[in-house]
């Protein structure tokens, strides 16, 4: 097979022949709780309670609930991810008719949640150290240019760069075609960054 340079990465073609997911899993269990517990501390969700109305004491109740409804429901939410992406790539896997193993493919869907689950991590620490709000500013969006701006919001280069690994996992995992890994990739970034721009 002749690789892409930029959709070719070692890694995920060796989840592809020797698909390891105990380290794998772990990781992604203490990315996604480290994420989760300081997600609450970026977002002052009791003074936007506040300004939604809320008293000081009502806002306060609701944000603490709110905070640990934030933590399980994050934490699920990577799990759910991890799901409906596995879904996809095996039926994407079916119709290309790619030799390789359920196995596998969890493999590289975890390591693909690992790296963008550090990214994601990474970001957040910055904007907790930055005392940013994420909600009026996501440092990795073009809305650092025009605050709480929503469309600029949606066009974020974790996007892009989850898109591009997308298109790995089909091309070193999978072994597609250069040619319909990126139709791929081009599909994820209209789904997940272009379309949005028409409902915000």
């Amino acid at each position: 097979m002749e690789y892409s340079k930029i959709l070719h990465i070692d890694s995920f073609e060796q989840d592809r022949n020797q698909p390891k997911v105990g380290l794998k899993i772990l990781l992604v269990i203490i990315i996604a709780a480290i994420s989760s517990v300081l997600s609450m501390f970026v977002v002052d969700l009791t003074q936007t309670l506040i300004d939604n109305g809320l008293s000081q004491s009502q806002a306060e109740e609701t944000a603490n609930i709110m905070k640990y409804g934030s933590v399980i429901g994050g934490f699920i939410g990577v799990w759910v991810a991890i799901g409906i992406t596995m879904l996809v790539v095996f039926i994407i896997g079916k119709i290309f008719k790619a030799d390789v193993s359920a196995k596998s493919i969890f493999a590289s869907i975890l390591r693909y949640t690992i790296i963008t689950g550090i990214i994601t991590l990474i970001i957040l620490v910055i904007q907790w150290i930055a005392h940013i709000d994420p909600q009026e500013i996501a440092i990795d969006s073009l809305n650092i240019f025009d605050p709480g701006n929503m469309k600029l919001g949606s066009i974020r280069l974790s996007t892009l760069i989850s898109a591009w690994l997308f298109g790995v996992i089909l091309h070193s995992t999978l072994h597609l075609s250069k040619k319909a890994s990126w139709i791929f990739v081009i599909i994820y970034i209209i789904l997940f960054m272009i379309l949005p721009l028409f409902f915000l």
